[in-house]
């Protein structure tokens, strides 16, 4: 097996997973050369860093990959380390690369850009991991552990998206909830790896590929939920069945599906959105509903 072979099989795999990631960003789309830069650097960044810190910690604790199966108490130490460790790391270079990024305009772009960054960590990893283990390792990666990093990086993802459009900023403060979950279900799917391999390979495969469906189904249903949380689509329209409804309405007048709107208003008087923070619409002037504190201004979403 060449290099060019290995190289060629891992940026297809990476592609399709972007491809679908980019399906979704659909009102604003975030610029592809970007998404792909940050992909780039958050992702060498993670990889390099992370890894580092993975070796430190089990070099200093003297735990050893070379046995079949780790005991418990180091399987749940590395797990548990390299959970945290690899989520932080991850989450510290998007938001270095994307916190001042002004085509970062609607929530659904943290998202975009947080699982852009673990999908270029754990594009870097399928090069090594392939290298070493050949091509039918990359294909069990990409249906379990590409899946856990992108379905890890959409729940801190959220606290980003949180931070620029609700808080105005203080992206670990807004996150650390969201990372704190997103570290354990990751050391949970490493756990399984570290502690029962060898003859319960398929029971440690079957439940790390189950952790992995149950995040790809969660970071899906996030995408489609923020594709209505843009400034840029219409606030009264159903995310369901398309109908249109009152600017004020919480539920669709046809199908009943909620369509509160999670990060704007809609003003009553011209249906433009506004942030939740806004005190009056930019378009028309009117004041909107008395709304907690002030935050990212919303004076560039005029339609």
């Amino acid at each position: 097996m060449t290099i060019a072979i290995v190289i060629v099989s891992v940026l297809v795999g990476s592609a399709i997973w972007l491809w679908l990631l980019m399906r979704f960003d659909k009102f604003e789309p975030e610029p592809l050369r970007l998404v792909l830069l940050i992909a780039l650097g958050a992702g060498l960044a993670g990889f390099f860093f992370a890894g580092l810190n993975n070796s430190i910690f089990h070099a200093f604790l003297g735990i050893s990959f070379l046995d079949d199966a780790m005991p418990l108490p180091e399987a749940l130490a590395s797990a548990l380390f390299v959970g945290i460790n690899e989520e932080l790391v991850k989450f510290s270079a998007t938001v270095l690369m994307v916190f001042k990024l002004r085509e970062m305009d609607e929530p659904i772009d943290a998202i975009i850009y947080a699982t852009a960054a673990a999908l270029g960590f754990a594009t870097f990893e399928n090069f090594a991991y392939t290298l070493e283990y050949g091509l039918p390792s990359l294909v069990i990666r990409l249906i379990t552990a590409v899946p856990l990093h992108l379905g890890t990086a959409a729940i801190w993802g959220l606290g980003i998206a949180k931070a620029r459009f609700i808080k105005g900023g203080g992206y670990f403060s807004a996150s650390w909830g969201y990372l704190a979950v997103a570290a354990v279900i990751h050391a949970a799917y490493d756990f399984f790896i570290f502690v029962i391999p060898g003859r319960y390979m398929l029971a440690s495969l079957g439940l790390s590929f189950a952790i992995a469906v149950a995040l790809i189904v969660f970071m899906l249903r996030r995408l489609k939920h923020l594709q209505r949380q843009s400034p840029f689509a219409p606030g009264n329209v159903c995310p369901r069945c398309d109908g249109i409804n009152a600017p004020d309405a919480r539920f669709c007048a046809a199908c009943g599906t909620a369509i509160v709107q999670e990060f704007f208003i809609v003003c009553e008087t011209c249906s433009v959105k506004a942030l939740k923070t806004d005190r009056f619409c930019a378009q028309c002037g009117a004041r909107l509903p008395a709304e907690r504190t002030h935050g990212y201004s919303s004076d560039r979403y005029v339609r």
